[in-house]
């Protein structure tokens, strides 16, 4: 999983996905690492994925123009730093997403498929971004 982080000098593809990220405020304890973890470290995180339509008037509705549209999940965690998710990429393989939080962290974990659409994530972790003195960023709100 460290791979997601270091990916972020290579390319990645638009994101695929429509993905909706629900939490709880972050605290500012708790963005900080008040698991006691150091701030380079990353850590797991429990991440629960349901289906989200593309269309919630039409259901069926899967296509715009040359989209397809291949699945959407609406994410939530208990963990109190997940959420407030944004600038989210998918690798080229389409097998993992990297993101960014408001609260200064990182994001990252792999994509589950199904036939060709996307089911849910796995293997998810989250790290403090670092400023260039290897400290967490501030939050930012």
């Amino acid at each position: 999983m460290n791979d997601y982080f270091s990916s972020l000098r290579q390319g990645f593809l638009p994101v695929i996905a429509i993905v909706t990220c629900l939490s709880a405020p972050v605290s500012a304890r708790a963005a900080d690492g008040e698991a006691g973890a150091a701030d380079s470290q990353s850590a797991i995180v429990n991440i629960t994925a349901e289906p989200a339509p593309f269309n919630f008037y039409d259901l069926t509705q899967t296509r715009v123009d040359r989209l397809t549209f291949l699945g959407g999940l609406e994410l939530t965690s208990s963990d109190k730093r997940f959420g407030g998710l944004s600038g989210l990429r998918v690798s080229p393989d389409g097998q993992s997403l990297l993101a960014i939080s408001d609260r200064g962290l990182w994001v990252a974990m792999n994509l589950d498929y199904k036939n060709g659409q996307l089911t849910g994530v796995k293997d998810a972790l989250i790290a403090r971004m670092l400023n260039r003195h290897g400290r967490g960023v501030a939050d930012i709100r």
